[in-house]
């Protein structure tokens, strides 16, 4: 059986000082203890964090870099690297390689990766895997893209913590489905 995956996006600007840094670093080490494996970026900040949180672990650490990309610096916690000729080949990579998906605030990085979960699964070109958003922040954003984008988004749930996200990932990935501690997202209509 395949082990599984959780592709953890968010900001690279997070630094080990700061609670989102922190939280990631808690998700990585929750899902690797659990056997998931994290596959990120492979540059700083949150796709640090959660390599960094999986590093004592023996499940994949996975960082996919995009060779247009070359004033980033990989991070030391990639235990297997994948380089790409582009931005968007290294998008189109993690969204494919994770059984799940996990997104940390960012920028407009992390939107355009939240953006193309969506689009991608709503045109069937990528299955409907599970989706948590770690803070509650996404609420408002993803309310605000419900009402105002046409189309229904993928199935997202927004939790507190990168407890509650770890939990619900490992329960989903896991035959084991758990109802998320904080409301799903779903849009209405279409």
């Amino acid at each position: 059986m395949k082990q599984p995956i959780v592709t953890v996006f968010g900001s690279s600007r997070s630094g080990p000082e700061e609670e989102a840094y922190r939280e990631a670093v808690l998700l990585g080490e929750r899902l690797a203890a659990a056997g998931i494996g994290i596959a990120t970026g492979g540059y700083g900040g949150i796709m640090e964090a959660a390599l960094r949180g999986a590093a004592p672990f023996d499940v994949p650490r996975i960082g996919i870099i995009a060779d247009e990309l070359v004033q980033r610096r990989v991070n030391p916690f990639v235990g297997e690297l994948v380089r790409t000729r582009s931005y968007l080949e290294r998008l189109q990579r993690l969204l494919h390689l994770g059984d799940g998906y996990a997104l940390f605030p960012g920028g407009t990085g992390t939107l355009l990766e939240l953006l193309s979960i969506w689009a991608l699964s709503e045109r069937g070109l990528l299955p409907p895997k599970p989706t948590v958003c770690i803070g509650v922040r996404w609420r408002e954003l993803l309310s605000c893209l419900r009402s105002g984008l046409e189309g229904s988004p993928p199935h997202v749930t927004i939790v507190a913590t990168a407890q509650e996200a770890a939990e619900y990932l490992i329960a989903q990935l896991q035959g084991q489905p758990k109802e998320p501690p904080i409301r799903q997202h779903r849009a209405q209509g279409g």
